[in-house]
């Protein structure tokens, strides 16, 4: 039993100082420039799930399978709000590193359909683990480094 206090104390104790440690970012001009490009990429990404208004009847296009609509709809809602948190991290990184934030207009294939939905999604999600994966190996400082893998591998594993 005191073995089982101890550890709840090292828990305790744990979690109260890690809660107030903030790892210092230092980043070179190098990695800022690399978090502003990654920036404008995860913002293309989520506003492009802001542009194509879904909902449960967008999808009912789509051929029947295995897979029930509602499937569907809560995977690219997902990857919506996926999409803003990565904005949100690397907005975290860029500010703290004093990197420019850029301001960009995009625009995307045609939607007209939840097919060319799904594919326009697919190709930019796949372009986007690509481009992750090399801006993790194009930075120098283990924090940008590790937020740009992390990225790739949420964009890797979404369809």
């Amino acid at each position: 039993m005191k073995f089982y206090g101890s550890i709840a104390g090292l828990l305790a104790l744990a979690t109260s100082t890690s809660a107030t440690y903030e790892c210092p970012v230092s980043l070179s001009s190098t990695d800022a420039a690399a978090i502003s490009f990654g920036l404008s990429l995860q913002k293309l990404l989520s506003s492009y799930y802001d542009s194509v208004p879904v909902n449960a009847s967008f999808y009912s296009t789509l051929p029947a399978h295995t897979i029930p609509m509602t499937d569907y709809l809560a995977n690219t809602m997902g990857l919506a709000v996926q999409a803003k948190l990565g904005v949100e991290g690397l907005m975290h990184v860029a500010s703290a590193a004093g990197a420019s934030v850029p301001d960009c207009q995009y625009s995307y294939p045609p939607v007209t359909d939840a097919k060319s939905h799904l594919m326009n999604a697919y190709v930019l999600e796949a372009t986007m683990c690509g481009a992750f994966i090399g801006l993790a190996d194009y930075v120098q400082s283990p924090q940008a480094a590790f937020l740009m893998a992390r990225l790739a591998a949420e964009h890797g594993q979404t369809f």
